[in-house]
């Protein structure tokens, strides 16, 4: 709320997004018939946004982690877009020449604009997404392999930042070794000075912007389903399936360096590489239950035991019964579909 009202807060209609995109997903069975079946889904997703007003009160609108770091702040400006990153910049001439320094201590060094994080140095969000899934199966057998591809956006490495100004990344170092530092194109010999002007919390925010387009083997599972008579059998389950699940095992290619995917990073880790295994079993309803190969009960609650991948000294794995539609898959071992 404003100074002088009554009231601390108000909530009112604080601008006008609008968003523009497109999904398209298509789904092939390039082998189907016999014991093979080759099962393929391309998914592609793009979206464009636009701030077309805000609040007449609000100039610009400041969200995210910026508490963080001073160095970048996340706005939302008429005329921007949702995950536009300030911060500062190197400043230029016409023909888009990083500027430097002529005299004084500073003589050799570029110049920066945008303090207080007004000068725009990216956008986070890609372009456009792409996914290809692959599930070959032959008799119980089944192999799927998920690739993940993120093309274009922007990143910001806060940890590179902080590495440099303290001078011990493999940048500065190399840097120390040649005696200088190349800028584009142009040469700095003054090593300390120019990291510690673009280094630490407060330095230029453009120096540490990253490429954030990427491939990576998002999935690969295996899994075997007990034969339906084995589980006639038994009178007891419809289904068994033992499965052998990794995730984000690793990058294709990544065009960014310090980074996994991040938007921006502060000394946090990757993403977790994980790998665990998936024991399903599907119980009869009732003896009066017809199970066929076309038929599947629906499943309504999970018992689960999970553990994460890397565990803490001391930490014990938990059992917890939930609804299905609420499994936690992340850190999953084993659980069972009670149907």
């Amino acid at each position: 709320a404003l100074s002088g009202e009554a009231y601390a807060y108000r909530y009112e209609n604080a601008g006008n997004i609008e968003n523009q995109g497109v999904e398209v997903s298509l789904n092939a069975y390039p082998v189907y018939g016999g014991a093979l079946t080759w099962q393929s889904t391309v998914n592609f997703a793009h979206n464009r946004n636009r701030v077309i007003k805000l609040h007449d009160e609000l100039r610009e609108y400041v969200y995210g982690p910026s508490s963080f770091s001073s160095s970048y702040a996340m706005k939302l400006v008429e005329g921007g877009s949702i995950g536009d990153i300030y911060g500062r910049a190197f400043e230029r001439d016409a023909m888009g020449r990083i500027v430097y320094e002529a005299e004084g201590d500073s003589a050799g060094l570029p110049r920066t604009v945008g303090d207080g994080n007004t000068v725009k140095v990216g956008n986070a969000n890609p372009v456009f997404s792409l996914s290809w899934g692959n599930t070959f199966s032959y008799k119980g057998m089944s192999l799927s392999v998920l690739l993940d591809c993120r093309y274009g956006g922007r990143l910001l490495s806060q940890t590179m930042a902080d590495l440099d100004s303290y001078g011990v990344s493999a940048a500065t170092a190399d840097a120390r070794d040649r005696g200088c530092v190349m800028l584009e194109g142009q040469r700095i010999d003054d090593v300390k000075g120019f990291y510690k002007l673009v280094g630490g919390r407060a330095g230029v925010t453009e120096y540490y912007m990253y490429d954030a387009t990427n491939i990576r083997l998002r999935e690969l599972a295996v899994s075997y389903a007990l034969p339906q008579r084995l589980m006639r059998r038994t009178r007891v389950f419809s289904g068994m399936t033992v499965s052998l699940v990794a995730r984000n095992l690793f990058f294709i290619y990544n065009a960014g360096r310090g980074s996994r995917g991040r938007r921006q990073r502060l000394r946090i880790p990757p993403a977790d590489r994980t790998a665990g295994d998936l024991f399903q079993l599907r119980f009869r309803q009732g003896q009066e239950l017809a199970v066929s190969d076309d038929a599947e009960p629906q499943c309504r609650y999970v018992l689960g035991l999970y553990a994460r991948s890397q565990t803490a000294a001391g930490r014990q794995p938990q059992l917890r019964l939930q609804p299905a539609g609420r499994l936690e898959q992340r850190h999953v071992a084993v659980h069972l579909l009670l149907c």
